[in-house]
């Protein structure tokens, strides 16, 4: 099973059939995968997506979905269901246009476009990228920067382990995950708060 079968089967979910969609791989990480037909550029209903990101989030206390190495009218429209979408690109003038669009476009249609993060990906170690300057041109400053470590890469990957943080870009991602996790924890205390605050007082 793949992500494609979610969105077209919303009529049939529930907590039973989508655990047989997902594969567990620790107890307390599980994943769907991408389609194998990664060639298939057809798009679930944008109301099925909405519906199943609203699902996905009422039975996990972390989501994380990856929308693939394209700006989609997919990420677009769910851009709404999520806390924070972080925007990966390079230094080259062409990525750089395209995030700069699919900012635009996230305003103009009132998508919530305050909630993208751009992250700068593959900067050489000697090179520090014009942050102000990426700020300028895109209308967001960018809230990471990351090293281009491919050495690191290739005897991580040649050897089947993880990214650790014996590496620059291993420290540096697993400073955006702690991110994450951080923000994820703030959040629901935040909610909780929320919560006793709303809640009827006793007499």
């Amino acid at each position: 099973y793949s992500l494609r079968d979610a969105p077209d089967n919303m009529h049939r979910m529930d907590s039973s059939y989508w655990n047989a969609l997902v594969i567990g791989h620790t107890d307390k990480l599980e994943f769907i995968a991408a389609p194998e037909e990664l060639a298939d550029r057809s798009l679930p209903d944008t109301r099925q997506l909405g519906r199943l990101l609203r699902f996905i989030r009422s039975i996990y206390p972390l989501t994380i979905l990856d929308f693939g190495r394209c700006y989609s009218a997919a990420a677009l429209e769910s851009l709404p269901e999520m806390d924070v979408m972080y925007l990966l690109v390079t230094q080259d003038l062409l990525t750089l246009e395209n995030a700069r669009d699919f900012i635009r476009t996230a305003e103009e249609r009132g998508k919530g476009a305050d909630r993208i993060k751009v992250l700068v990906n593959k900067v050489p170690a000697r090179q520090k990228p014009d942050l102000d300057g990426l700020e300028t041109y895109l209308g967001s400053r960018p809230a990471g920067v990351f090293s281009s470590d491919t050495e690191a890469l290739y005897e991580t990957w040649s050897e089947g382990r993880p990214l650790g943080s014996d590496s620059v870009l291993g420290r540096q991602l697993g400073a955006l995950a702690q991110s994450i996790l951080t923000q994820d924890a703030e959040d629901a205390e935040a909610r909780q708060s929320e919560s006793k605050g709303s809640a009827p007082k006793s007499a």
